[in-house]
């Protein structure tokens, strides 16, 4: 039973995010075991911390009961903490403080929600529901900076609406990397949407009212309005909200959003924004309209930020705890950011997109593997509608986006992704595809900028952002702490990468480098590391174990022949790879007889068959074989994986079972015993290809009887029931490993 006490759950979502960022920072070191479902981190030769799993995860995602141990003695979630902080040599004062704020302020979020419900139903309940954080961060509710009623005035998760302050200003005393007739323009269009009068002749500057409540007591702002550059201070009439980031605002009809910095620790960094990064909204505009980039989809939009601005110092330079930014608005009907979405409900302990992926097996009236076949789907369309999009941006225009699950809006429809919306311009990058491509039309593209990726770069940051950070936080998210299922779905990942991808270097590397690299939050909280202003960004970086090579199954390539064998009958079965060459005629024959297009319905011309042979033959989890009775061709076989097929939510199957689809190509063998040793050699091969394979499975049509006499007679194999396919109503057979063998005959 899931408590509702907000401190155990916040000590419990701490634990897990807490753990779950140092067991990747430092997969690659001995310290971190899994034991009798726990994790133990041991603290040094003579002492280990526990922690009570309540479900393991492949990806890291574990879960824990909130039950600590030191040495066998139960401890507090604060008891551990200076404990755990023995484990490293170097550890900044500030570390403990931070996590502690984080519990504490997930303890606040969590009581405001103790009796509600958490509904995420539409775009801005998906920006102030975020109620967890970062679910790889020491510290992810961390707001170090803020006390309580700031937090209950201006943090999202309380839903507050106020209003902002507005500057008006002497033209002299605004600092941007703008035009500043467009500035101008810009500031007072936002102005007058929040604002009764204006004066053409000044620009109207908005402010946060929490950081303008510091600004006023700075030396440098107090000259600046003693000198009448800033003439009047204003409070606007609109309401705005801050979005999951805190320091951005929205209201919903606003020309703009705006992004503050904020003197505020928020996860591994004091929010201000700097002129390095908040100049590349600017670039990425420039490029994405002039070059038309931002014509390349149709399921894809970035949000544009045009320009920042500060206040300036007399010295010229700009005030960095004065800059905003602002960001273009959108139409967020039907959106909802992923991060949230992913994120689990404290209170149910299942995450939002497994709640939403339920209600869409329900609307569909899904039967057999309902919730199995509805979260495949959802993450189909996912990895189609938004995946590939930031795929193909990256390998057809050389841009990078730093695609983490925060800055991501999904467009929905049938409780399905149909698109994307980006945010946050800092977080993006050219690489040198860009420079090849633009480089010399465009001075800010070049190599000494510090956003130009190259191959090795983009390797390590895309993998994170993109990979990491979203692909496997949402499969972590769907999964909902079912082991296997996240096998699945990263097989699933892996499928599709492969299939339409695999040609790219980054794509390449992923698919097969043995780790990846990924950003080391604990390492770079726990020695007070701000990621915005280290001069060697790759050092925050480390490396773990790569989960697509190290728990999935190596793509593999077969040729020639497979297996052969004498019958009792005294005939030769050759079961060979297909022959593109040798094999098609005969495959086309056989597929417009009626007897078998009648089942297979593929009499298709020759040159559509070859095509869908090659498919096969190119696919990490299917293998086209054909069968030969004494030297000549009999039938085709068709042998896949069942975790990777349509089959897969309709058996229980193993990420090393298989399936099959039978053909006898050759009427004077049906009726023939030559076609119950054909089947039976098959199902020896495939328990002697892989010994790991425990069942096979097959989905013959409903009437197809003659399959179910042949089922009764073979070793090993069953006949499981009936179940609907979207487009046929199939039998559903099995084939099992230790039943062939026990059953078996014929040798």
């Amino acid at each position: 039973m899931i408590s509702s006490n907000p401190r155990i759950l916040a000590n419990k979502y701490s634990i897990r995010s807490l753990i779950n960022s140092l067991a990747r920072d430092y997969s690659q070191e001995n310290f971190i075991k899994f034991s009798n479902d726990a994790l133990i981190v041991e603290v040094n030769e003579l002492n280990c911390l526990t922690f009570e799993l309540a479900a393991y995860s492949p990806l890291g995602g574990h879960r824990y009961s909130g039950k600590i141990l030191f040495n066998n003695e139960e401890v507090s979630f604060d008891e551990m903490l200076p404990i755990l902080c023995e484990r490293f040599n170097e550890v900044d004062t500030s570390f403990i403080d931070n996590v502690l704020n984080s519990r504490n302020n997930m303890e606040l979020i969590l009581r405001e929600y103790e009796n509600r419900d958490i509904i995420i139903d539409d775009y801005l309940s998906s920006e102030q529901l975020m109620l967890l954080g970062h679910p790889f961060h020491p510290y992810p509710k961390c707001k170090n900076g803020m006390n309580e009623e700031d937090m209950r005035l201006y943090s999202p998760e309380f839903k507050n609406e106020f209003n902002l302050i507005w500057l008006k200003c002497h033209s002299s005393v605004i600092y941007t990397n703008g035009d500043i007739i467009n500035v101008h323009k810009a500031m007072n269009e936002l102005a007058n949407f929040d604002l009764e009068e204006l004066e053409e002749d000044y620009i109207y500057i908005p402010m946060h009212p929490w950081q303008w409540s510091r600004l006023a007591k700075k030396n440098e702002v107090e000259t600046l309005l003693q000198s009448g550059l800033i003439t009047k201070i204003l409070q606007g009439r609109r309401k705005w909200c801050a979005l999951s980031s805190l320091r951005s605002l929205y209201s919903k009809d606003a020309p703009y959003l705006v992004k503050y910095s904020m003197d505020v620790k928020l996860t591994n960094s004091i929010r201000h924004l700097q002129p390095e990064e908040a100049i590349r909204g600017m670039q990425m505009e420039t490029v994405f309209k002039n070059e038309k980039v931002d014509e390349f989809s149709q399921k894809f939009e970035v949000l544009y930020e045009p320009f920042y601005v500060a206040l300036k110092n007399n010295d010229g330079s700009a005030i960095i705890e004065s800059t905003i930014q602002l960001r273009e608005n959108f139409a967020s009907d039907n959106c909802l950011l992923l991060a949230t979405l992913a994120e689990e409900n404290p209170y149910t302990g299942k995450s939002h997109l497994t709640t939403l992926v339920e209600e869409n097996a329900k609307n569909l009236k899904l039967e057999t593997g309902n919730f199995f076949l509805a979260r495949k789907n959802w993450f189909s369309a996912f990895l189609e509608n938004v995946v590939g999009e930031f795929i193909k941006l990256s390998e057809e225009h050389g841009v990078l986006l730093g695609a983490h699950m925060q800055n991501i809006i999904l467009r929905m429809k049938d409780g399905l992704p149909i698109g994307a919306v980006y945010r946050d311009c800092q977080g993006t990058g050219f690489t040198s595809k860009s420079v090849e491509k633009f480089g010399k039309k465009y001075d800010f593209i070049s190599k000494t900028k510090g956003n130009i990726l190259n191959p090795d770069d983009v390797n390590k940051v895309y993998t994170y952002y993109l990979i990491i950070n979203s692909v496997f936080n949402t499969i972590i998210s769907l999964a909902n702490g079912d082991e296997k299922a996240e096998i699945f779905h990263l097989n699933q990942f892996r499928n599709f990468i492969f299939k339409g991808y695999k040609e790219s270097s980054f794509l390449k590397f992923l698919l097969e480098s043995e780790t990846l690299f990924q950003k080391g939050n604990f390492r770079c909280c726990i020695t007070n590391i701000n990621e915005n202003t280290i001069a060697n960004p790759w050092d925050i970086y480390n490396q773990i174990e790569n989960p697509i090579v190290s728990l999935l199954r190596r793509p593999r390539q077969y040729q020639g022949t497979l297996y052969e064998c004498k019958t009792h009958s005294g005939q030769t079965i050759s079961l060979r790879a297909f022959d593109l060459d040798k094999d098609i005629d005969k495959f086309h024959e056989w597929h417009n007889k009626e007897y078998i297009y009648e089942f297979w319905e593929m009499n298709f011309s020759k040159d559509e068959l070859a095509k869908y042979i090659q498919g096969l033959k190119s696919s990490p989890f299917q293998l086209p074989i054909i069968v030969d009775i004494n030297g000549q061709q009999a039938g085709y076989f068709e042998v896949y994986w069942a975790f990777d097929d349509r089959i897969a939510p309709y058996c229980d199957a193993n990420i090393y079972d298989r399936g099959i689809h039978i053909l006898i190509g050759e009427e004077k063998y049906l009726r023939t015993k030559a076609v119950y040793e054909s089947i039976f050699h098959l199902t020896k091969f495939i328990f002697e290809d892989d010994k790991r394979t425990q069942s096979i499975w097959g989905e013959p049509r409903e009437d197809n009887k003659k399959v179910l006499k042949l089922a009764e007679l073979l070793p090993g194999w069953s006949h499981e029931g009936v179940f609907d396919f979207p487009h046929k109503r199939s039998n559903l057979l099995k084939a099992s490993r230790e039943l062939f063998y026990m059953e078996n005959t014929n040798e």
